[in-house]
């Protein structure tokens, strides 16, 4: 059993331990919140962390403890009728404990739900590549990473310019656009 207390926002089970690290890092009524219980089931504990921000820790059981999933499992209510109305917009179960850095890279509540992979923190998206513009003595110079592409529309079509940075260029046209782009 875990439990929230709507009266304060605690989350935890019976016997106490509902109460968080921080006071501030609570469930709160008529708002959507990720919710994670991660499961050492070999200490003994689960963590909790509430929109990728850790909440706290508590004893349970371990493998065939209180918290332990057998062959089947009651989400969302009790054998004792302690029930209460909610909303849920996705569920995840992972055979393996969740640690803090991956909750926080899960973060709050997403429209899209629960990814079916949690993003590897190794894998950096690159930057785009830079550019910037400045006038110059005879029209406009370009300073810019990567390969250098203009077009008299934004929508393109995009042409390849051979040039190096800073480039410079007449302003005689109307419109001209520029965009750098990974060679």
């Amino acid at each position: 059993d875990v439990f929230w207390r709507k009266g304060d926002g605690g989350l935890g089970q019976g016997g106490g331990g509902y109460e968080p690290d921080d006071r501030e890092i609570k469930v709160t009524a008529e708002q959507w919140h990720r919710i994670i219980l991660s499961f050492d089931l070999a200490a003994g504990t689960y963590t909790k962390y509430l929109n990728g921000v850790y909440h706290s820790k508590q004893a349970n059981g371990g493998l065939d403890g209180r918290q332990s999933m057998g062959d089947s499992v009651w989400l969302f209510n009790d054998n004792d009728g302690e029930n209460g109305e909610l909303f849920v917009g996705s569920v995840a179960v992972y055979n393996r404990e969740i640690t803090a850095e991956e909750a926080a890279l899960l973060g709050g509540v997403d429209a899209e739900g629960l990814p079916l992979f949690i993003p590897d923190p190794g894998v950096v998206k690159p930057d785009a590549p830079g550019i910037s513009f400045k006038r110059g003595a005879n029209g406009i110079v370009v300073v810019f990473e990567g390969k250098l592409q203009s077009s008299l529309n934004p929508a393109g079509p995009w042409k390849d310019i051979e040039a190096s940075s800073p480039a410079s260029f007449d302003a005689s046209e109307a419109f001209l656009f520029f965009r750098s782009r990974t060679p």
